[in-house]
């Protein structure tokens, strides 16, 4: 949902989880492709000249890092915030989505580059994505290419076929994905079908689950696809991920999967909480008082120290002041009118703020 950063978003992957695949391919639209590419090949598959340096090239000869070109139909100018859930994107975008998956998922399967036709597996993730390439590997050992396999987050709707969620990660075999690319052109398969005015998840995602419904492909049960990075030195809890979504700052993750790896995780101080796609730091301290007790100077005290930030202001008065009662505020006011009163404060660097 971010193309305009195309270039960016490579140099995100091939700096952090990308460097340990075998084949990335980077799927964007034709004309997007071509504005940062200029390799670009022509035809129906375009596709990039290999994206890893010579160095990288002779240590690993049968490694492909690629742009892979696709032709999509013209993009919707809004709703397309990528942290927001599919059924509030709006009938076009998802419209959009789900011929970009399709467009994405018959590249991979149909087009003729042998690199492809050898691929036994096929791992479709989002951009903000942070995928652990060794625990993926050792999952997948677990199951035969030449079956159909289909599995990833599982997402339920009544009365529709179970699907998989295609943020944190969507992992199709070859034979399953041969299996549902001979029901592309079905009415199952069709992007424009009524039904989608009917559905609450509209999406790419959505659009794949009915196609393998159609053709006799069955989600797998599977776990380690999390759709939200771990919450500030949690990793521990997360023995079994393959996959992360929401992750804003691919460099910063892998900082901080190493220092969990070191034992230098997050400040266990941090109380973290989920807004705005990312994680941050609760405040810490409330000073009450009276007027003319000393909490100004006590207030300035405290900000003294380095570790320490201010609030929007000294006294926020959202919990009640002298002249009025005590409030029982609702989460939702917390969440819009006191807590961007504070400083935005990363679990990976702790500061106290009240």
């Amino acid at each position: 949902a971010r193309e305009t950063r195309l270039e960016q978003i490579v140099q995100d992957c091939e700096s952090t989880w990308a460097l340990d695949a075998e084949k990335v391919y980077y799927h964007v639209d034709r004309f997007v492709a071509a504005e940062s590419y200029s390799t670009i090949s022509r035809g129906r598959w375009g596709i990039s000249a290999n994206l890893l340096d010579a160095e990288q090239r002779r240590a690993r000869p049968d490694a492909y890092h690629r742009i892979a070109a696709l032709n999509l139909p013209e993009r919707p100018s809004s709703q397309g915030e990528h942290w927001t859930i599919s059924h509030d994107k709006g009938m076009n975008w998802n419209t959009w989505l789900r011929f970009k998956m399709k467009a994405i998922f018959e590249y991979s399967v149909k087009a003729h580059w042998k690199e492809l036709q050898e691929t036994e597996w096929y791992i479709y993730v989002d951009d903000d994505t942070y995928v652990l390439m060794e625990p993926l590997m050792a999952l997948l050992r677990w199951y035969d290419p030449r079956a159909a396999h289909y599995f990833g987050r599982p997402l339920a709707e009544d009365a529709h076929p179970l699907f998989v969620g295609g943020g944190a990660g969507i992992v199709l075999s070859r034979a399953a994905a041969l299996q549902i690319v001979a029901m592309k052109d079905s009415s199952d398969c069709d992007p424009l079908h009524i039904k989608w005015g009917e559905r609450v998840h509209q999406g790419g995602d959505a659009w794949l689950g009915d196609c393998a419904d159609a053709a006799g492909v069955h989600v797998d049960m599977e776990y380690g696809f999390y759709p939200q990075p771990p919450v500030a030195n949690l990793f521990g809890l997360f023995g079994d991920a393959v996959s992360f979504h929401g992750v804003e700052d691919h460099r910063a993750f892998r900082e901080a999967l190493a220092a969990n790896a070191s034992g230098k995780a997050y400040d266990p101080r941090c109380v973290p909480i989920f807004a705005d796609h990312k994680y941050s730091c609760l405040p810490h301290f409330i000073i009450g008082g009276v007027p003319k007790a000393g909490t100004t100077s006590l207030y300035k005290y405290l900000l003294q120290h380095p570790d320490v930030l201010p609030a929007a202001d000294k006294e926020l008065t959202f919990w009640g002041n002298f002249f009025s009662p005590k409030r029982r505020p609702s989460r939702e006011e917390v969440m819009a009118d006191y807590l961007p009163k504070f400083p935005k404060i990363a679990p990976s660097d702790f500061k106290v703020t009240g």
